[in-house]
């Protein structure tokens, strides 16, 4: 993806360059108008093929690795786990390998953290559902660890392996999840919560994302 995007943002520099206002005067006046357009949109496409590559190149996570057990409840979504004395939450799925811009993935995880309030004591904490949108829609995959002071989480794998990451989000403190609402419609996404077994707080989100090739 990378290559295409650099390749065809080369190709359309080469043609401004090659083929830019100073050979304008030259074209008839009918025709002179259409060029004018023409490279306007050249340029258009150009800046918006420059942005893309940047977004391509930003820091990115991995949301899901390798393969994940189907989770079993009464929802067929979650299903608990136990990890020491720290309870542990694990989101079903069915999709593919997916990446997601790493900075603004984190930062929604953050409001969606802060909306859905601290951890109970005893409680699994947080579930966060990930639906895809790459082709047909998935669910992505995210284990959660609840731990003093915030919430862990890996990519794949199992809790048992002692592959968690460095805590990746620090307790909720309450709110309102307008902010995180706000940045997903803005992206096409979604926000929506509803109370889990136990009282526990599910906050779903839908989030268009990129499967990795």
């Amino acid at each position: 993806m990378s290559h295409d995007v650099a390749g065809a943002a080369a190709s359309l520099q080469l043609s401004l360059e090659l083929f830019g206002e100073d050979q304008a005067g030259d074209l008839p006046a009918a025709h002179r108008e259409r060029f004018d357009d023409i490279l306007q949109y050249m340029r258009r496409f150009s800046g918006m093929l420059e942005a893309l590559k940047r977004q391509y190149r930003a820091s990115r996570i991995d949301v899901v690795s390798g393969p994940v057990e189907m989770a079993r409840s009464a929802h067929g979504l979650t299903e608990d786990h136990t990890s020491g004395a720290s309870p542990v939450v694990r989101v079903a799925t069915g999709c593919p390998r997916v990446r997601a811009d790493g900075a603004l993935v984190a930062m929604l995880l953050e409001e969606l953290v802060q909306a859905a309030g601290p951890v109970p004591a005893g409680e699994t904490g947080l579930v966060l559902d990930y639906v895809v949108r790459s082709g047909a829609d998935g669910v992505a995959v995210v284990e959660f660890e609840a731990a003093p002071g915030g919430i862990r989480a890996v990519a794949g794998g199992s809790a048992s392996d002692g592959d968690w990451s460095e805590p990746l989000l620090r307790s909720g403190q309450g709110g309102d999840p307008s902010t995180a609402r706000i940045l997903l419609e803005r992206m096409g996404g979604r926000l929506w919560t509803a109370d889990g077994p136990s009282g526990v707080r599910h906050v779903h989100f839908t989030l268009p994302l990129w499967e990795d090739a």
